[in-house]
């Protein structure tokens, strides 16, 4: 009996034994006898960054015109005639592929047609298609059942981008009222732009950036200050300054469409946020075709200016200093006052406070475009 107790003991102790041997070798206070280890290495404290928000890509409008085919507008905004189609369908029910009248080979001059420059249908989540009208009211077009869940952009809210028919030329608005609208150029090099936007979101001024595609979208400064516009779009409204700012009095109408279309294409793909309806023509200059092609392309305001300081030329070349900028703004302005300012201006920048400052004390208020025009 002794022996088989002394076994079965000696049998526990091993047992135990064995699952010691087993157990992780305990580490901190729980550790009997710490063995020396190396300080460990400091891992680095993941700083915060505040993820930036991918815009949703927007609808623009495409006017059609003579000689236009379904594909052919597919083709030169990179999607599909049959996306096309279905975002219109509730419109013009010739489009709609799942119709037996479907016909994509037959669209008419004048049709308004939305679509999403780079983006294709998924066709497994579509709605149903209803009829709708145009966005501005005036007859047949997408509405929002034909947009397959995405919102629609625009360059401000409650403006419509414009009827077929030439652009309404404005150089200012009402007499009668205390507003003004401050607007800003974007083209060419434009080294004291994000600066300037930087003091105008700081101020909290809503202003007009007319840009051309060139500049906007290709350069380092203006794709900065178009993100900027996408980051405060209660402050910002975008306007279409021509893709390379050419004097388009020299250049035929597709010459003109082409500088309008590449600019809104790009400057969408970019922010997702249309130009539609502000137009403003390089340098100011006009003829009678250039607001009829704006205004066909959708672009219902064509916005000269009445106040110019000639900011944008630089000192050295005989441009005004700051102190002259602000003098010629408030020695010119008066209610309804649209002013041209320039991204670019050397010394621009200096002159803002002064000429935000003259204003108040004038009883004169800055305004949006779109609240200027009662859009």
């Amino acid at each position: 009996m002794v022996v088989i107790v002394m076994h079965r003991a000696m049998g526990l102790i091993l047992s135990a034994m064995l699952a010691s041997a087993c157990l992780p070798e305990p580490v901190g206070d729980a550790a009997a006898t710490p063995s020396p280890v190396s300080a460990p290495t400091a891992s680095p404290i993941p700083t915060f960054r505040r993820p930036t928000p991918t815009p949703q890509p927007a609808f623009t409008v495409y006017v059609v015109r003579t000689g236009d085919s379904l594909t052919g507008i597919a083709a030169k905004f990179r999607t599909s005639g049959r996306s096309i189609a279905f975002w219109n369908r509730g419109a013009y029910p010739s489009l709609d592929p799942d119709s037996p009248t479907y016909a994509p080979d037959r669209i008419a001059v004048g049709w308004q047609l939305r679509l999403i420059p780079g983006v294709e249908v998924d066709e497994d989540a579509l709605p149903d298609a209803s009829p709708a009208t145009t966005p501005g009211g005036s007859g047949p077009g997408p509405g929002p059942s034909a947009t397959v869940g995405i919102p629609v952009a625009a360059s401000s809210a409650g403006v419509s981008p414009g009827a077929i028919g030439a652009s309404k030329v404005v150089r200012h608005g009402s007499r009668d009222s205390r507003l003004v609208a401050l607007t800003f150029e974007s083209s060419g090099p434009i080294a004291p732009a994000v600066d300037i936007m930087d003091w105008l979101i700081e101020q909290r001024l809503p202003v007009a950036v007319f840009t051309t595609g060139e500049t906007g979208t290709t350069t380092e400064d203006g794709q900065a200050v178009l993100d900027l516009v996408v980051d405060h779009r209660a402050l910002f409204t975008l306007g279409n300054l021509s893709w390379s700012y050419p004097d388009l009095r020299a250049l035929d109408d597709p010459a003109i469409r082409d500088q309008l279309e590449r600019t809104e294409v790009a400057v969408i793909a970019r922010t997702a946020i249309s130009t539609k309806p502000w137009f403003r023509p390089p340098y100011g200059e006009l003829d009678e075709q250039i607001p009829a092609t704006a205004g066909s392309g959708g672009w219902g305001y064509t916005v000269l200016w009445d106040v110019d300081p000639l900011d944008g030329k630089p000192e050295a070349d005989g441009g005004p200093t700051a102190d002259a900028i602000v003098q010629a703004v408030l020695d010119d302005v008066e209610g309804g006052s649209i002013i041209r300012l320039h991204l670019a201006g050397e010394h621009t920048l200096e002159a803002l406070p002064g000429i935000v400052d003259g204003l108040e004390a004038a009883g004169l208020v800055p305004v949006s475009l779109a609240a200027m025009f009662g859009n």
